[in-house]
């Protein structure tokens, strides 16, 4: 949503495509370390592709800080935006 929001209506549709697929990517990248760790003898089998997730989390949370209000939530909220 914040994507379509801010982009030009010309480059709007390879945005969200592109959106989609870097979630499939991400779905082929969980199977691979998901496959990787599988056969190991002990519980860092589902601890590693845990961590690789909380990892990633954290990139996409710092990510999230940093960028601006989307305009919608400012113009509903007009004095959320002056704290």
């Amino acid at each position: 949503m914040y994507q379509s929001e801010c982009a030009p209506k010309w480059i709007r549709g390879a945005i969200v495509g592109l959106y989609q697929w870097a979630i499939t990517i991400g779905i082929l990248f969980s199977n691979i370390f998901n496959n990787a760790t599988k056969n190991r003898p002990n519980h860092s089998s589902y601890r590693i592709p845990i961590a690789i997730q909380f990892i990633w989390a954290g990139v996409l949370a710092g990510g999230m800080a940093s960028l601006p209000e989307v305009r919608a939530f400012v113009s509903i909220h007009p004095y959320v935006a002056c704290v």
